[in-house]
């Protein structure tokens, strides 16, 4: 049996379990907080730099102006609209938070921040804005690598959502680093949106790509040191680990972190659903296609099929540099019930019949169509008769011809 010294009064079991959670969270978030704190050489002193609707420049069409932010169009699956900020000149390394407040948020809208600096010039970069359950997110672009030098460009890239949707971008700010703002960050961490994978109904990962900590992992450690601090104090009382009386404690214990992360998952899921819901719900299965992420590849398609290639089935040798990816593989898939087939980067001229349909993916090194013979021609002097029949920025189809010369 249990036993504990005559004459010690019991303490209720639950009252350690949940003082045992709280001393873990907050012996962890100080300890992360002490590890983790940030360098402020050079930032001391520097206020935020704030955003107004102002400083933003867009296209009229796009949207309008309010007193902080902006009022925006979704620009639909296949369209991005352009948000410049004029708010440059400043150093990046002393700014490397941005806290944002997106209100209205489309289905499907993307939005990512773009820039230029002086160390690197010529090249633009990006960072997707996550979608935040609270509303507010914050963007940590301390550890990233081009986030340096003085800024020369900056702005928003839009992409996605249903058109005509309004969203609202308001309360942008540029923070130098601190304690506050690494509080702030965490927060934001545990509330971003983890966009739909096939493994969200059973697992959350990482929502944001730039976070510190899985909430897995965090609530592992939360759940761990609990569990030692709760097992010290059981041995204290009854000279045992986990002891009877203390078992329904135990259960507590361990129930409230997992009930925690799992009400982060509903919430993340549901959150998704009704994205999908808002975007998809009562729409045509053409309409849902035109809504996609790869509602540019359908599209494409769609041009092939109704207003270039045959309607009885043709086959199709579906060419591209890159072996099997994600735009050769859509595109075979929407180009159904045409016979295509899904390999090489060059023509296998000795399996090509008259008639046969090339469609070329991309840029293939070594391929080029030379217009003045009407033919393909690559590697080794081989060449391949053939018109082109269509040219967009996907690709080109053409359709072999060998009634009038032998294949090289």
């Amino acid at each position: 049996m249990d036993s504990m010294p005559p004459g010690q009064k019991r303490t209720p079991c639950a009252l350690p379990a949940i003082a045992a959670l709280a001393i873990s969270a907050i012996t962890l978030i100080m300890g992360y907080v002490l590890w983790h704190m940030p360098d402020t050489t050079g930032t001391d002193g520097l206020a935020p730099l704030e955003i107004s609707g102002s400083d933003i420049m867009f296209d009229p069409h796009l949207g309008k102006r309010l007193p902080q932010g902006v009022e925006v169009q979704a620009p639909g699956a296949d369209q991005q609209s352009i948000l410049l900020l004029s708010r440059t000149g400043f150093q990046a390394e002393q700014y490397p938070l941005l806290h944002y407040r997106i209100a209205n948020r489309s289905p499907g809208l993307k939005i990512a921040l773009f820039w230029r600096s002086s160390a690197t010039p010529e090249t633009t970069r990006f960072v997707d804005l996550q979608q935040n359950l609270t509303g507010q997110g914050i963007l940590s672009l301390e550890h990233n690598t081009w986030w340096k030098g003085t800024i020369t460009d900056l702005g928003f890239n839009i992409q996605g959502g249903r058109p005509g949707d309004t969203s609202i971008i308001r309360d942008l700010k540029f923070s130098p680093p601190g304690t506050i703002t690494l509080l702030q960050t965490i927060l934001a961490d545990w509330t971003s949106v983890e966009a739909w994978s096939m493994s969200s109904i059973n697992f959350l990962f990482n929502a944001s790509p730039h976070s510190r900590l899985s909430p897995v992992v965090a609530t592992a450690c939360w759940l761990g040191l609990a569990l030692l601090l709760y097992a010290g104090w059981n041995f204290k009382q009854y000279h045992r680990l986990f002891p009877r009386p203390c078992r329904g404690g135990l259960l507590l214990l361990i129930a409230i972190p997992w009930l925690m992360l799992y009400a982060r998952w509903q919430l993340n899921y549901w959150t998704q659903l009704n994205e999908t819901r808002q975007l998809y719900s009562g729409k045509t299965q053409n309409e849902k296609h035109l809504l996609a992420e790869d509602a540019v590849i359908y599209r494409y398609a769609q041009h092939l099929k109704n207003q270039v290639l045959p309607q009885s089935p043709a086959r199709i040798i579906i060419l591209r540099k890159a072996y099997r990816d994600y735009l050769r593989l859509k595109l075979q898939y929407y180009l159904l019930p045409h016979n295509s087939y899904n390999y090489d980067s060059f023509p296998q001229a000795d399996y090509l019949q008259n008639g046969d349909y090339l469609l070329i993916l991309g840029d293939i090194p070594g391929l080029q169509y030379n217009q003045a013979n009407k033919r393909l021609e690559w590697t080794q002097g081989r060449h391949l008769r053939a018109k082109l029949l269509d040219e967009s920025p996907l690709g080109r189809l053409y359709q072999v011809d060998s009634s009038g010369e032998d294949q090289g």
